[in-house]
């Protein structure tokens, strides 16, 4: 698992040297340039389903299960765990790396919005995965980021395809089942993770539910704006 992180971070940071500024501009769009849109497209579209997928089968093709994979079969549970590994630090480093990257005049100074959003999803991810009484429910929190960073991979790509009738209703319609998604499984996860404070399962149901209301309204004024354009 970490060694498949060592791999995504030494692509990213390949990238980011200049192929992916040359192929796709420094033009900032909601923040980052284009390229950091087209840098992350693979990850969220592919990487992060790729191992969610490969780790739940591993669990029988249960959530339920995700914490206590198949004890006759140790391959499952070590393929499971490899995956998990490599999710935990790619999406910690996905949320994290904007920073020094804005430090060393990378991208551009990042807006307000972003940092928070950046900073209250690491705080939200490390929770998640580090309290006790969360990790037996993380196959929930895992199926909730994934959905929600699928939503976030069909923006990047219309942010690069803006006028592509077919790349708009894409977006329009994964951006919606993500945020769907990703909302009934902060709701179960609330309901099931009775250990944790009330505080804390509070702010993560009302994170998520601010989080998909202001993606989804996102997404409607920027399908309007093109369709007004």
């Amino acid at each position: 698992g970490a060694a498949i992180a060592v791999l995504w971070m030494a692509v990213w940071v390949q990238s980011a040297r200049g192929p992916a500024q040359r192929m796709w501009g420094e033009e900032v769009t909601w923040g980052l340039p284009r390229w950091r849109s087209a840098q992350n497209i693979p990850t969220q579209l592919g990487v992060l389903p790729v191992l969610f997928t490969i780790a739940w089968l591993s669990g029988r093709g249960s959530l339920e299960t995700w914490a206590t994979p198949p004890a006759a079969r140790a391959s499952c549970a070590a393929r499971r765990y490899a995956c998990e590994v490599a999710m935990v630090y790619i999406v910690s480093m996905v949320l994290l790396l904007d920073f020094p990257a804005e430090l060393l005049g990378i991208i551009p100074p990042l807006p307000l919005t972003l940092v928070l959003h950046h900073l209250l999803s690491f705080f939200a991810h490390a929770v998640c995965i580090g309290l006790p009484a969360a990790r037996a429910f993380r196959g929930y929190y895992w199926a909730g980021l994934v959905a929600f960073e699928m939503g976030s991979g069909a923006c990047n790509v219309w942010v690069l395809n803006p006028e592509n009738t077919h790349v708009c209703r894409a977006y329009l319609v994964v951006m919606t089942i993500s945020n769907l998604i990703g909302t009934g499984t902060m709701v179960y996860w609330v309901r099931a993770c009775r250990g944790i404070p009330l505080w804390l399962r509070a702010f993560g149901f009302a994170f998520v539910v601010v989080l998909s209301l202001l993606r989804e309204k996102e997404c409607v004024v920027n399908l309007a704006s093109v369709s007004n354009g």
